[in-house]
């Protein structure tokens, strides 16, 4: 009388339930997706600000106004670029919203209120 085969029928050479796996016993598996933060219900809206290369998520509270985008922005680049700083940063800074369905695609961000969820924000100093 013959043994049972070691893998299920239909499926030559593959290793039965239990059995370790041909790669010694360690099997591979793919790291989970990347999924952008989601902020909880009421508490604000989250975007990402670009200058040059640097890109930063951000979390803006839900009664923000644009003073406090600007004072991120104006935040950013003391923390990333030192060397740039200067007196009267925040008077030089504008601010666009990327609307790839626009023919334009930057768009002059006028008040907070035009930056919506997962927007991408560019900062320009003038």
């Amino acid at each position: 009388m013959a043994a049972a085969p070691s893998h299920p029928a239909g499926l030559p050479g593959s290793p039965g339930p239990g059995s370790p796996s041909p790669s010694g016993g360690l099997e591979l598996q793919s790291p989970p997706p990347l999924l952008p933060q989601v902020p909880a219900p009421g508490s604000g809206v989250s975007f990402h600000i670009q200058i040059g290369l640097t890109r930063e998520f951000v979390l803006l509270p839900a009664a923000s106004e644009l003073a406090h985008v600007k004072q991120l922005a104006c935040s950013i680049v003391d923390q990333k670029f030192p060397e740039c700083g200067f007196y009267g940063l925040y008077d030089k800074i504008l601010l666009f919203k990327h609307d790839p369905t626009s023919a334009n695609l930057l768009q002059l961000v006028r008040s907070a209120g035009d930056i919506q969820e997962g927007d991408l924000v560019e900062v320009v100093l003038s």
